[in-house]
C-alpha cells in the first residue's frame, strides 16, 4: 500500500489546495471513487494559478467520472456585469436542459475519459446566480460582499474542457467543485502519493489520461517482489558480517591465549 502524508506545503501556496488524510481513491460521504468501480486511473500533469506544476494521478471530478456536469455560456443577454470582476446570471444554469421555454442554459456532461485537458481561464472572474426575488435592483442595493456572500447566490467559473478529439468548448462549472487527486513524488527510491484535493479556481491547467488500475496493482507487486528481495540481500549480507566479526573475535582471542601460553 502506498504511504499517505499530509501536504502541508500546499496548503500554504494556495488556499484552495489542501490536504486530506485518507487513502488512495477513499473517498468521504459516496465510498469509492468510481475510478474504482470502472478499474481505470486518471493521472496527468496539474498546474495551478500560482504557475506551480505537478505530476498527479487518482484524478476525479467530486469523486466521479462519468456524466460530469457543467453548463453552455451565456449569451450577453442572459447576464449582466455587476463588477470587472463579478458577471451576475439573469437565468439559472440549475433550470437547464434541452433549451426550456423561457431561454435556460444547456446543461452538459461528459466523462474524464473523453477529456485531454481541463483549464480555467480566468480564475478571478466569478460568475453569480441568486433567484430572481433577491436579484431585483441588485447594481444598485447590492455590494460585492452580500451578493458573493449571499447563500441564497450558487457561485460558477467559466472552464474550458479540450475533448480527445481536439475541439475546445467554454462552459460554466460551479466555483466550488473540487478535483480529487494525488501528487506523484519519490522518496528514498518508493513511490508516495501525497493527497491533494483541489477546487477549480486553483487550476490553471490539467492534463488528463488514463490506464487500467490492474497495471497499478502489478506495478505495486513488483515493487513489493523487489523490496522483499532487497531486504533478503541485506539480510544475507547483514548476516554474513555478523559471522566474520564473530570469527574475527574468536581467531583474536585464540591468538591470545596463544600468546599468553608462550
Amino acid at each position: 500500500m502506498k504511504k499517505i502524508i499530509p501536504l502541508l506545503s500546499l496548503a500554504l501556496l494556495h488556499p484552495l489546495i489542501y490536504a486530506a488524510g485518507s487513502q488512495e481513491s477513499e473517498t468521504s460521504l459516496r465510498g469509492r471513487d468510481e475510478g474504482v468501480k470502472y478499474n481505470v486511473v486518471f493521472y496527468g500533469t496539474l498546474e495551478s494559478q500560482s504557475g506551480r506544476k505537478y505530476d498527479v494521478e487518482y484524478i476525479t471530478w467530486e469523486h466521479r467520472i462519468k456524466d460530469l456536469e457543467v453548463y453552455e455560456m451565456p449569451s450577453e443577454a442572459m447576464y449582466e456585469k455587476v463588477s470587472p470582476t463579478i458577471n451576475r446570471l439573469k437565468v439559472n444554469p440549475k433550470m437547464s436542459g434541452a433549451r426550456p421555454a423561457g431561454g435556460q442554459l444547456i446543461k452538459n456532461e461528459f466523462n474524464l475519459v473523453d477529456v485531454q485537458k481541463i483549464e480555467v481561464p480566468d480564475s478571478n472572474i466569478i460568475w453569480v446566480y441568486r433567484p430572481d426575488e433577491d436579484q431585483r435592483n441588485c447594481t444598485e442595493k447590492y455590494t460585492r460582499p452580500s451578493l458573493i456572500d449571499d447563500p441564497k447566490s450558487t457561485l460558477y467559473i467559466e472552464t474550458a474542457i479540450t475533448y480527445k478529439d481536439g475541439k475546445t468548448n467554454h462552459y460554466l462549472a460551479e466555483r466550488n467543485v473540487t478535483l480529487y487527486l494525488s501528487e506523484k513524488r519519490r522518496a528514498d527510491s518508493q513511490e508516495i502519493d501525497l493527497r491533494m484535493p483541489t477546487q477549480l479556481p486553483a487550476v490553471k491547467v490539467l492534463t488528463i489520461r488514463y490506464r487500467k488500475r490492474e497495471e497499478d496493482e502489478n506495478k505495486l507487486h513488483n515493487i513489493k517482489k523487489k523490496k522483499q528481495s532487497n531486504d533478503l540481500v541485506n539480510n544475507n549480507k547483514q548476516s554474513k558480517k555478523i559471522k566474520t566479526a564473530r570469527s574475527e573475535k574468536e581467531q583474536a582471542q585464540r591468538s591470545s591465549k596463544i600468546a599468553k601460553v608462550s
